[in-house]
């Protein structure tokens, strides 16, 4: 639906109406009823064009004719080994990827959701290769056993052998983050410094009564404590560690056709090593303006690009307790220049929704959080805690709010973030990017403490664009709209109305006499005229018939030299100035433009 048709319909129905010719994979516009157009960009790719139609993005694996396994709808392609000794998985984006294969044949993988899991590719150790719509992958080692974990063959297993497109090189920095970049050094996959965590978690006396653990603040809050099982951490999975688990990064080494990971010796021989152990590599492609992290204080130089420091995946601000500390949440939003330079914009707001509170809102803590929009544009290369907390500028705007904690305070979107004059200068300057970063004000109470899904993070911004300045005013009869002299006859005037909007207009028609240095519209009911405008689509020519006996009044038997401008208007803005004038003379002793008629039919018999 074009943004015409949109906005007609948004006024006739008094509701707002998508336009679905503006829509992408980050963004969508509707159009108001009030004339006015509301742009929502999401940090993150939430839908996808398949088959000339947006889809819902969709990890879930399904399997290929050739019995390989890829995504139902993702942004970037994927295909999954479905056993044997192909690459177990092979990413590609923009038309450049790689693929990855291990050193053993592949068994049939057992698939659930966006997860296929090769079991016992070693005798106790388990693939479980994931991936998310972004058309990320992880692949993760699940070493069940000490006996597992002892076998000499594991170490080869943590080599991948690597294929790739041409002019693409697998690189890694010092502190174990990957990237496949291309021959302009332009990341095209990242991943961060890989981990390995095994399934330690507290016991279950001192999860629900050691001081500063996330369960004693909940027993403390105003509100019902939850249950012992709700109290209790998350437990380590394939997908993130648990709160308690121990925690160890893997060394990375690069060379033309390979990565690999060296043991994690110290944890998987540690005598409080709890099985089973998981190693995670995960490579996320590179796409567009957007992208988003949740760096924490407690891994300061580890990169978290579209990716979390948290175990639950969600971005985080405030002091968890957990082995990051403090986190923060950061995200990237596109400034769309090509529809915003111009335009007046009346609101811009960035919101997201809370999953989870330390607390309800607590008498006696700062459950503040801060938003800041920092000169600096988040990348996959300054992902880190260390890039961002000492280079946030100023707050721009904050609210005191805490959600997701019981039925008392539910998981809900936060109160909007004012960003409009972040956003309206961003526009001035042609900044494209613009980061925004939550932070709690609070950077050590636990009660600061809060999880959200990055998924919904979105920038609204509700603007409306001029409508251009009529131009090609003509008249019927023709006139060169300078000197031409008409006889006594009736003028219809004409102007083309538009706007970049293409929404519905109506366009002012003031016609006075040339000699009137105050203009004064003469086209009025006083003077048999009921109405002066004319609504139509942008593109449309706005028209207005002026009968000869509206010129004889005004010209009074003389020559009388007339000129008329245009203006449209949306409902909302107008034109930021009248037309060019059109002018010509009408003279009531001249003779009009001839009448042609048909012969009457001849009399019967005649």
């Amino acid at each position: 639906m074009s943004a015409q048709q949109a906005a007609a319909r948004a006024k006739s129905t008094g509701k707002p109406v998508e336009v679905t010719s503006l829509t992408s994979t980050t963004s969508l516009t509707e159009a108001n009823p009030d004339g006015t157009l509301t742009l929502t960009e999401s940090a993150v790719p939430t839908r996808v064009r398949q088959h000339g139609k947006w889809a819902d993005l969709d990890a879930t694996l399904r399997t290929n004719p050739d019995g390989t396994l890829s995504p139902a709808a993702s942004l970037n392609q994927v295909v999954l080994s479905g056993g044997g000794s192909a690459p177990f998985a092979s990413l590609y984006t923009g038309g450049q990827g790689l693929s990855l294969s291990l050193p053993v044949t592949l068994p049939h993988p057992t698939v659930s959701g966006s997860s296929a899991v090769y079991a016992d590719v070693l005798p106790g150790v388990d693939l479980t290769v994931t991936v998310q719509t972004s058309g990320a992958v992880s692949d993760v080692f699940t070493v069940r056993t000490p006996e597992a974990a002892d076998n000499p063959q594991l170490a080869s297993l943590l080599t991948s052998t690597t294929t790739t497109t041409r002019g693409l090189k697998v690189q890694s920095d010092t502190a174990g983050n990957l990237a496949v970049t291309d021959a302009a050094g332009h990341p095209v996959y990242t991943a961060p410094t890989p981990l390995a965590w095994d399934s330690a978690t507290a016991p279950a006396a001192a999860a629900s009564t050691t001081s500063g653990s996330r369960a004693a603040a909940k027993a403390q809050s105003a509100v019902a404590p939850q249950s012992a099982a709700e109290d209790q951490a998350p437990a380590s999975t394939v997908d993130a560690p648990g709160r308690d688990a121990h925690v160890a990064t893997l060394k990375v080494d690069t060379s033309p056709g390979s990565i690999s990971l060296d043991e994690p010796s110290a944890l998987l021989t540690a005598p409080d090593t709890t099985w089973p152990v998981y190693l995670d590599p995960t490579l996320s492609p590179e796409y567009g303006n957007t992208g988003w992290s949740s760096p924490g204080s407690g891994v300061a130089s580890d990169s978290y690009w579209k990716k979390s420091v948290s175990y639950t995946g969600d971005t985080e601000v405030g002091n968890s307790g957990d082995v990051q500390g403090e986190a923060m949440s950061i995200f990237d939003f596109p400034i769309d220049l090509t529809t915003l330079r111009g335009a007046q914009i009346y609101a811009a707001t960035f919101g997201i929704k809370e999953d989870y509170s330390w607390a309800c809102p607590t008498s006696g803590h700062n459950q503040t959080v801060n938003l800041y929009a920092p000169s600096q544009v988040l990348t996959s290369a300054n992902a880190t805690w260390n890039a961002w907390v000492n280079n946030l500028g100023s707050s721009v705007d904050s609210h005191s709010f805490a959600l997701g904690y019981n039925s008392s305070c539910p998981a809900n979107s936060t109160p909007p973030f004012d960003v409009k004059t972040e956003i309206t200068n961003d526009v001035t300057a042609s900044k494209a990017t613009q980061t925004l970063v939550m932070r709690a004000a609070d950077h050590t109470d636990d009660y600061a403490f809060k999880q959200f899904d990055p998924k919904t993070a979105q920038l609204t911004v509700t603007y409306d664009q001029y409508p251009n300045t009529p131009t090609g005013l003509k008249t019927s009869p023709a006139t060169n709209c300078t000197s031409t002299v008409l006889g006594d006859t009736s003028v219809t005037l004409y102007a083309v109305q538009s706007t970049v909007t293409k929404s519905s207009l109506t366009t002012t028609i003031d016609l006075y006499k040339t000699s009137d240095s105050t203009k004064t519209n003469l086209l009025t009911p006083a003077n048999g005229i009921a109405s002066n405008t004319w609504t139509g689509g942008s593109g449309q020519s706005a028209v207005l018939t002026v009968p000869e006996s509206f010129y004889k009044a005004r010209a009074g038997g003389a020559a009388t030299t007339f000129s008329f401008i245009v203006r449209s208007s949306d409902g909302t803005l107008a034109s930021k100035s009248w037309s060019t004038a059109c002018t010509f003379t009408w003279d009531p002793t001249k003779p009009g433009a001839p009448s042609v008629s048909p012969d009457p039919a001849p009399t019967a018999g005649a």
